[in-house]
């Protein structure tokens, strides 16, 4: 099984646990994001229908230009997705590409899903610029340079004048923290979770984006977590 490798400081790691895929009750229309196991290559893709023991259907994953990406029937592919407050994660196979009446993927059907479960962690307020990458094709010269308007242990809201990706998609956060007088660049892999955008006078829009951590390594969570503690103790909330 894969490894979700999440943040122990937002996920609850007594609660990791191996479940059907139908006791997730993941929604038709749900995003996931797919790996190439040969590649290490993300796409965003959506669930579009199942059948228990059979196959689970989704999207075909496309370039930035809209174009389909080809994947073998037999590919190994790793699978990730958050429902709820609940990140799963899978390997699978294709197993066959329909063209009739649209095009879609049948990909082998899970045996099990690998899932933990998110505990709420409250937000202390930002307002920090930090440089965004994509790991995903994206229109555009990368990185991006954002503002974080709040942090917490698990997850952050950033403002910017550019669309960055849709939900699902996942970033790379480039942020300097300073923590008892010492700045430290931290490193905050991260899934956009919801998207707002607002029209300004002159004609540009501000989106306000809200991104879970998908996982962090020991030195960044510690920082984030001291961060964190001095902001509220300062009555940052």
């Amino acid at each position: 099984m894969i490894d979700i490798n999440p943040a122990v400081t937002s996920i609850d790691n007594a609660n990791k646990l191996q479940r059907s895929f139908e006791s997730i009750g993941l929604p038709v229309g749900s995003a996931l994001v797919i790996e190439r196991v040969d590649s290490g290559k993300k796409y965003p893709v959506q669930l579009l229908g199942f059948r228990r023991q059979r196959s689970l259907m989704v999207s075909p994953p496309q370039t930035k230009n809209g174009a389909e990406i080809l994947l073998d029937n037999g590919e190994a592919l790793n699978v990730r997705f958050i429902n709820g407050k609940t990140i799963g994660a899978f390997e699978c196979q294709v197993v066959y590409r329909c063209y009739q009446p649209f095009s879609y993927i049948h990909l082998s059907y899970p045996e099990q899903i690998e899932s933990v479960d998110i505990r709420n962690a409250e937000r202390v307020s930002a307002d920090i610029e930090a440089s965004v990458d994509s790991d995903f094709v994206m229109v555009g010269e990368w990185p991006k340079k954002v503002v974080l308007r709040n942090l917490s242990e698990s997850g952050l809201c950033f403002v910017s004048d550019e669309f960055l990706g849709l939900i699902g998609h996942e970033l790379n956060f480039s942020v300097g923290l300073t923590v008892n007088d010492v700045e430290k660049t931290l490193c905050l892999p991260g899934v956009i979770r919801n998207i707002e955008h607002h029209a300004l006078p002159n004609g540009r829009k501000d989106y306000q984006v809200g991104v879970q951590f998908l996982a962090l390594n020991d030195n960044d969570r510690l920082v984030l977590s001291s961060f964190v503690l001095a902001r509220r103790a300062q009555g940052y909330l």
